[in-house]
């Protein structure tokens, strides 16, 4: 969890309207820092969208990031649209 606490706080000093993560590479970081982010009480209300990935590993993060918003790099600008 020490990446997700280094982006954490990161993210703390100046939220953004939606945080995106793509899980084609690594997952696994990005799924603990989506974790951190989404427990977190500072950065809770930050959407987070994840991109691509295998159905494993999309599986994976859905039940531990249940509000994640899950989408394909086609779709990415249309989703993250919503949010700016």
């Amino acid at each position: 969890h020490e990446d997700g606490a280094r982006a954490g706080n990161n993210i703390k000093e100046k939220p953004p309207n939606v945080i995106v993560i793509y899980l084609q590479r690594l997952p696994s970081h990005g799924r603990e820092t989506a974790e951190y982010l989404a427990q977190a009480k500072a950065t809770r209300h930050i959407p987070i969208v994840f991109v691509d990935g295998e159905r494993g590993k999309i599986a994976n993060v859905k039940q531990k990031v249940p509000s994640g918003i899950f989408t394909t790099e086609a779709k990415l600008h249309q989703v993250v649209k919503k949010f700016l």
